[in-house]
């Protein structure tokens, strides 16, 4: 059955890994639409949507989008036009076709991995700070709230620092007329300072081992208890859960290239623990345990195992009817998680160095047909979720 199943999604499409670094939708304010690269069409976009290279973003009118790409935070005003030009473990870069873009650059090491282009030049910061880039028909804007920001052209270089806006207009085939006004301070701006202020501090953020550079880390700050698990260490428990929560099971599966199939969960802090770490149940408790610190963590489509089946010994806590179902249990801490899509065995390592130490060129044991597979969350009443 899962066989079948999966067989019947898109062939995946990367030759190579994929990359470890990966973007999330973190705040939806009216109606915003993602177009992925290579489709024609636009879909609405949701809450801990990933966006990767090739990926564009649009808001309509009356709207705003917060997207999160590790410690870095992108804002969206209203009516913009953003697209993702790359976004791998070494580059970020973004292109603002139209409209107004706030970037909080927080770590020292991205200051030379982030870029922000237009149709005029390349704006790249200098510091860490907040920076503001607005892109209409006629001129362009930027502006330096926190910081020092350079700006490269053919024509013009021009480097700003904290309080300054730069006004850039073409005028013609000649070099860009430059002059400076005072910063917006419009509703955009103002909203932008307030979601920066309401983030934790980065001292709460470094109390356990969780890296800033994992995506949607920041918003597990108030949404949960962290703990110390005798044996896995540092561990976090979501404060408000359905009566029958479990990992993987409120939320939805998408397709993401290169990935395949991806866990969209309805949470607010649904990403980080979906994409990264382990779950294991603790104290009658489901707890997230986010492993051994890494710098850069490697972004997982989804920590789970897929199990299905309709013969005798098939058993699920889920009702689903009769017939065959396809399930997914959590991954426990030292499991394996091995990708269903191309990767290579430095790839593997890396996604599972968390909590798993395999060793070079490892792969994974086969599995002969009909055999059970056992892992530590299915003994766990409500472990596993089944659908038809």
């Amino acid at each position: 059955m899962l066989a079948l199943w999966v067989a019947a999604a898109p062939a995946a499409q990367a030759e190579d890994d994929p990359p470890g670094r990966v973007g999330r939708v973190a705040q939806v304010r009216g109606q915003a639409w993602m177009q992925e690269q290579g489709q024609r069409e636009w879909f609405d976009l949701q809450r801990n949507r990933p966006f990767t290279t090739g990926d564009r973003l649009t808001t309509d009118r009356e709207s705003r989008l917060e997207l999160q790409i590790g410690s870095t935070t992108v804002r969206l005003d209203e009516r913009t036009d953003l697209a993702i030009e790359r976004l791998d473990d070494d580059r970020v870069d973004l292109r603002l076709y139209s409209g107004s873009a706030i970037v909080r650059v927080r770590e020292p090491e991205l200051i030379r991995e982030v870029s922000l282009n237009t149709r005029e030049g390349s704006y790249l910061p200098r510091s860490t700070g907040l920076f503001r880039v607005d892109v209409s028909d006629d001129q362009e804007q930027a502006s330096v709230l926190t910081g020092e920001l350079q700006f490269n052209s053919d024509s013009r270089s021009v480097a700003l620092r904290t309080g300054q806006r730069a006004i850039l207009s073409n005028e013609g085939r000649g070099p860009l007329a430059l002059s400076w006004g005072a910063p917006a301070d419009d509703d955009f701006e103002r909203w932008a300072l307030y979601e920066d202020g309401r983030e934790p501090p980065r001292a709460d953020q470094q109390r356990y081992p969780v890296s800033p550079e994992m995506t949607g880390a920041e918003d597990l700050a108030g949404q949960g208890n962290w703990d110390t698990h005798p044996e896995y260490g540092a561990v976090w428990t979501p404060t408000v859960v359905q009566t029958d929560w479990a990992p993987y099971r409120y939320g939805r599966w998408i397709w993401v290239s290169p990935w395949g199939w991806t866990w969209q969960d309805d949470a607010a802090w649904g990403f980080a623990p979906f994409h990264y770490g382990r779950w294991v149940n603790w104290r009658g408790r489901w707890c997230w345990a986010p492993g051994q610190y890494v710098r850069r963590p490697v972004y997982a489509p989804a920590m789970v195992a897929w199990v299905g089946g309709s013969g005798p010994g098939w058993n699920v806590s889920v009702s689903v009817g009769s017939g065959p179902v396809v399930g997914w249990v959590p991954l426990a801490p030292r499991e394996v998680f091995v990708p269903y899509y191309r990767y290579s065995p430095r790839y593997v390592q890396s996604i599972n160095y968390t909590h798993v130490r395999l060793p070079p060129n490892y792969q994974p044991p086969r599995q002969s047909p009909g055999a059970p597979v056992m892992y530590t969350n299915r003994g766990v009443p409500g472990g596993i979720t089944a659908v038809p």
